[in-house]
């Protein structure tokens, strides 16, 4: 799991804020770039790799609950800068499928803003030393996907007590009277006692997200390897700059 699947109302306000204000300073930081490269011949690719992602990112498969991202292979060829912008777009637009919420936009952004970067990097470091594009493209992808989604955990595992109160974990539970005709009240005694669930557990969610994930992260891997080594067979120079 490398994204944040939660709807609005749950995770802390002050957490959703802030990944907003985080967002919006990257994007302010990077506007010089986007100035100096020319912002309208970028304009397509970013959005061709934005409608590459948000496909993907809606195809689930099934017995994994895992959907492939395509953020390391868009942030290698787009590059940082321009990978933050087309994952807020990517995010934006899944949003409103009901993809994750409205607020949780900008740490979903930052999440997979995080793949994409830490790809890139990854990916130029890794190329050196395996030589091989298509290893190095797998293994920039697994570890990013390992990062990202220790991030997505850490978000996660901060916003825990809005978890369990938003799904009625932890909390009492009061039956409701029953009323009959002529507003005559009727009550079970057995429905007096106190219901109370299991808290949220974290260590399961834990378990069952890196254990799905690590599967997720190695076909994600394998793809990216694939379709890198394609592009530089290609385009030679695709990497180059």
């Amino acid at each position: 799991m490398s994204h944040i699947h939660l709807p609005d109302g749950i995770l802390p306000v002050g957490l959703w804020v802030l990944g907003w204000v985080l967002l919006a300073g990257l994007l302010f930081i990077f506007r010089g770039q986007f100035q100096k490269e020319r912002f309208s011949s970028k304009i397509p690719l970013v959005a061709m790799f934005a409608a590459v992602m948000v496909i993907s990112m809606s195809l689930e498969i099934v017995p994994l609950f895992y959907h492939i991202n395509l953020s390391v292979v868009s942030g290698i060829i787009l590059g940082p800068a321009w990978f933050i912008l087309c994952s807020f777009v990517v995010n934006l637009i899944l949003a409103f499928f009901g993809h994750g919420g409205i607020t949780v936009v900008g740490l979903n952004s930052l999440v997979i803003s995080a793949e994409g970067v830490l790809g890139y990097f990854m990916f130029k470091a890794l190329r050196r030393i395996l030589k091989k594009i298509s290893w190095a493209g797998f293994a920039s992808a697994f570890l990013s996907l390992l990062l990202s989604t220790f991030l997505a955990l850490g978000i996660v595992a901060v916003g825990k007590t809005n978890l369990s109160s938003a799904f009625g974990i932890g909390h009492e539970h009061h039956p409701e009277k029953q009323k009959g005709f002529l507003k005559f009240e009727t009550e079970k005694p057995e429905e007096h006692k106190k219901e109370v669930s299991a808290e949220f557990d974290f260590r399961k969610f834990l378990f069952l997200v890196l254990g799905f994930g690590s599967i997720g992260w190695i076909l994600e891997g394998l793809i990216t390897g694939g379709v890198l080594s394609y592009l530089h067979k290609v385009r030679p120079g695709i990497f180059e700059g």
